[in-house]
Order: C-alpha cells, then sequence, then structure tokens
C-alpha cells in the first residue's frame, strides 16, 4: 500500500518512492509498469520490469549478473543461471539492441542516449 504525504508517494516504511526513472531517452514507470523509448510505449513483465528497475537505479555503472539476480529475483543462487542473459536478451527485443550494453566480466548497463 502507499502513502501519501505532499503530494508525494511514500512506501509503507515511509520512504520516497519516484514514479518515474530516466536514462537518457529510456524512461519507466515504476508504478505501472511501463516503458517508454522515446516516444514508444512498452509493456513489461514483472521480471523485466524488476530488471531494468536494478539497471536504471545503479546508471551510468554496470551492474553484476549477481546484484540483477537478487534484484530482480531476490535470490542468490549458488547453481549457474541463464535467467539474467535470457531477460536481458527479452528486454533488448522489446526496447532495442542498443538500450543495454554488455560489458565483459563486469555485468550490464543502460545506454539508452
Amino acid at each position: 500500500m502507499l502513502l501519501q504525504k505532499d503530494g508525494e508517494s511514500l512506501d509503507p516504511e515511509g520512504v520516497e518512492l519516484r514514479q518515474f526513472l530516466t536514462v537518457g531517452r529510456l524512461r519507466l514507470d515504476r508504478f505501472y509498469h511501463v516503458a517508454w523509448v522515446g516516444d514508444e510505449r512498452h509493456e513489461l513483465t514483472k521480471q523485466e520490469f524488476l530488471l531494468l528497475d536494478t539497471l536504471m537505479r545503479c546508471s551510468p555503472r554496470p551492474v553484476a549478473r549477481d546484484v540483477l539476480l537478487v534484484g530482480a529475483w531476490n535470490c542468490n543462487e549458488e547453481t549457474r543461471t541463464n535467467r539474467v542473459e535470457v531477460y536481458i536478451s527479452y528486454l533488448r527485443q522489446k526496447l532495442g539492441p542498443q538500450i543495454i550494453s554488455t560489458h565483459r566480466g563486469v555485468g550490464y548497463r543502460i545506454t539508452a542516449n
């Protein structure tokens, strides 16, 4: 449940939530789980949203795969999984291949200039 205080949205602990995150021409609506690239609107699944939200909050820094697993799936998996790679691929198909760059040995980064 979101609380209102002076027109600001707060989570139950009283922390302000920003409705929109913007990096370059990419904008994410955190309340409705919708992304825009320029004027193009894209509906996101829950996992796509959580992954993109994590990447955008950390921008402009690259985000390690393990950090993305915790941010999007709230898990710290010991076994090898390709969840991050699969969902990065889904986001690239939806938003465009130039939106997320791979930094080998480091992680992924939003590059929506």
